[in-house]
């Protein structure tokens, strides 16, 4: 910006510099004060814009603040880019990750009030009967239960230089910054521990800082476990759906239900219902074929062994066979169980 300003051996260093520090990107001069540059400007804008993939239509309800004010008749207000899903009058989200729940009143798309507003628009709501001081920038106004609240992201790193193990750094991530630490994992993924909350998903960008930009990141897991493992993060880069239902199922003590895996924000609605066509699903929850053969090799000892000790009385309670669950009885119509 202002190439007015200097002579044109200095812009041409400033240019070469720019092409340097981020390679491939367009790099146009302007002056906002000649003109100069600013057709290139915007036709550079618009071929990058043609190039960028949209966000995940079925996605539930994000929305990042970045503004909050109060109107005199309308009360509280915040604004920001509607990241996913729709917000329309009347509904109901949350605040993350304060956890405060509130009720749209009124949504305005630039200043002009629309019934309900889609993805990637610049979006004003009015939230009545919160207080102002409650919400800040960097909050997220969400589908409740839909994203979790983590104070660990796993990425995949994009470094502009490498970054060493255990550095302190700026997590820029919506419009929200935190202070983190990097612990890395391996040469190409690294587990960001922040000194306060993110509300993310699997997909996002964050930027990585400390006094100038040192990277980015891909966000894999929004709430990791606190061990990372490279095996793990490499299987979330595939984002095979089948593969990660199947492997959140596998880590979990016991059968999760859809809105359990839902909230791990690791795949959008329609990947998560194709990863749920994957594994098995009995009493409203979801286990993986190999837990149910597991379950299913326990049972059939337990029979055979109370068969052998009373022949006479080979029966054996389900609550003996099985955790007391509700999933447990709706599991035993899947056992290959002769029954005498």
């Amino acid at each position: 910006t202002k190439a007015d300003a200097v002579d044109e051996g200095t812009l041409d260093l400033a240019l070469e510099e720019a092409r340097e520090l981020v390679p491939g990107a367009p790099v146009v001069a302007t002056s906002a004060r000649t003109g100069r540059g600013l057709d290139d400007l915007r036709a550079a804008l618009a071929d990058v814009a043609a190039r960028v993939e949209g966000r995940p239509p079925s996605r539930a309800t994000r929305l990042f603040i970045d503004r909050v004010f109060s109107l005199r008749g309308i009360g509280t207000v915040v604004t920001g880019t509607l990241w996913s899903g729709s917000i329309g009058e009347g509904e109901e989200l949350r605040a993350e990750p304060a956890g405060l729940p509130v009720r749209v009143r009124s949504v305005q798309v630039h200043d002009r009030p629309v019934e309900r507003a889609e993805a990637g628009q610049r979006v004003a709501v009015a939230l009545p009967g919160v207080e102002r001081a409650q919400l800040r920038r960097g909050d997220a106004l969400v589908e409740s239960g839909a994203y979790p609240s983590s104070y660990r992201l796993d990425v995949l790193l994009d470094e502009l230089g490498e970054l060493p193990d255990g550095l302190r750094l700026h997590v820029h991530h919506g419009t929200a910054e935190h202070y983190a630490r990097l612990v890395r994992v391996g040469r190409r993924y690294a587990q960001l521990r922040l000194a306060s909350p993110a509300v993310a998903a699997r997909g996002d960008r964050v930027v990585l800082r400390e006094r100038t930009t040192l990277g980015g990141g891909l966000v894999l897991d929004p709430a990791p476990p606190r061990r990372p493992s490279a095996e793990r993060l490499e299987l979330l880069e595939r984002g095979d759906p089948a593969s990660l239902v199947l492997a959140t199922l596998a880590a979990s003590p016991e059968p999760m239900r859809r809105e359990e895996l839902a909230r791990k924000a690791l795949l959008a609605e329609d990947e998560l219902d194709e990863g749920l066509a994957a594994a098995v699903h009995a009493g409203g929850c979801y286990l993986t074929p190999a837990r149910l053969e597991e379950l299913q090799v326990g049972v059939v000892r337990a029979l055979d062994e109370r068969a052998q000790a009373s022949a006479l009385d080979p029966g054996v309670p389900v609550a003996e066979l099985l955790p007391q669950r509700p999933w447990a009885s709706a599991l035993l119509p899947l056992f290959p169980v002769e029954r005498r």
